[in-house]
């Protein structure tokens, strides 16, 4: 609900769509009551919720911001993002600028090495094509005519969704750039890789994998 109100303050947002993604607390109806459309996505998984929540923002044939909901990430943030898609079709934030992430956020050492050392290994496959410091943040836009042309290509619905979102991007010739962006304390508990190491190593191989066989 906190995220659905901050998001909806910013000067470019229209329309805030909330994917709940077989939720068993009360995500659903704070986002409603927010004002937010929920929108139900049996398929589990951050990338099931994910592809589903950009078909549904498609949809209304604007800018599209994908984001996660757990307050870890600031509205305000968003008019750096819009102001670099002037020169691209896709912006990226990246949680790597440490002092603009807050001290009590997910990012640990190993989650910030650890997007770093996948986010080269993506630049040394698509050499001088981007610079890449974290492939794990969720929060970027990306014009609509650019989602065209990648959405029926993105299949992933586990953690590794965002790096592969990228991927597919760089195979499809898009111009690629990244900003950095705040990062706060999450709010609630985590079900994805969050600050544990062991969901961390797992998803970074199945990104390894991603990258060699794209």
């Amino acid at each position: 609900g906190n995220a659905v109100k901050d998001f909806s303050k910013q000067q470019y947002v229209s329309q805030i769509i909330v994917i709940d993604n077989n939720c068993v607390d009360n995500t659903a109806l704070e986002a409603k009551k927010a004002g937010a459309i929920v929108v139900k996505e049996p398929i589990q998984g951050y990338g099931a919720a994910c592809i589903r929540a950009l078909k549904e923002a498609r949809k209304q044939g604007n800018l599209i911001v994908l984001v996660e909901g757990d307050g870890t990430f600031s509205g305000t943030d968003l008019k750096k993002l819009y102001s670099y898609l002037e020169n691209v079709d896709m912006v990226l934030g990246t949680r790597t600028t440490m002092e603009i992430v807050s001290a009590d956020s997910q990012i640990n050492w190993f989650i910030q090495y650890g997007n770093i050392f996948i986010g080269k290994l993506i630049q040394l496959r698509y050499w001088g094509k981007l610079r890449l410091t974290d492939v794990g943040c969720t929060f970027r836009i990306i014009r609509p005519e650019a989602l065209d042309k990648i959405l029926p290509q993105l299949k992933v619905t586990g953690n590794h969704f965002s790096p592969h979102m990228i991927l597919v991007a760089l195979k499809n010739n898009l111009k690629l750039r990244e900003v950095p962006v705040t990062l706060k304390k999450r709010g609630g508990e985590s079900k994805g890789v969050g600050a544990d190491i062991i969901k961390g190593l797992k998803t970074g191989f199945r990104m390894w994998f991603e990258i060699l066989v794209s």
